[in-house]
């Protein structure tokens, strides 16, 4: 997977999994070391176009689509999206699917590649 980041620090992290919780929800999970998002902004990013500094010479590009975007495909699959962030320190994202929307593997997908 390659994710190009517009909002992180040279030498900065972004970290991607996916497993299943404990509750047999699927998780996908992204956590970046970038700028994070003040508590009072979270809402606003969440907003199609929400921009935190709308101004045409911002330091950071974007159009403000991604996060809506994230929120809206996990939420018409049932799931949500948690947002934890911290200005200077970066975001975590947790995206829980229900469990009830999670197909188990077939038996053969699951066992891994046979000989080649």
């Amino acid at each position: 997977m390659r994710k190009t980041s517009t909002c992180r620090a040279p030498g900065g992290e972004i970290n991607v999994n996916a497993f299943v919780a404990e509750d047999g929800d699927f998780c996908l999970a992204v956590r970046d070391t970038g700028i994070g998002i003040a508590k009072e902004n979270q809402a606003l990013v969440m907003a199609p176009f929400g921009q935190v500094d709308p101004t045409l010479s911002r330091r950071y590009r974007g159009t403000g689509l991604r996060l809506p975007l994230v929120k809206s495909m996990s939420e018409l699959h049932g799931g949500r999206v948690e947002l934890v962030s911290e200005v200077g320190t970066g975001t975590a994202i947790t995206i829980p699917f229900p469990k009830e929307r999670v197909i188990a593997a077939p038996a053969a997908a699951a066992a891994g590649p046979g000989p080649a």
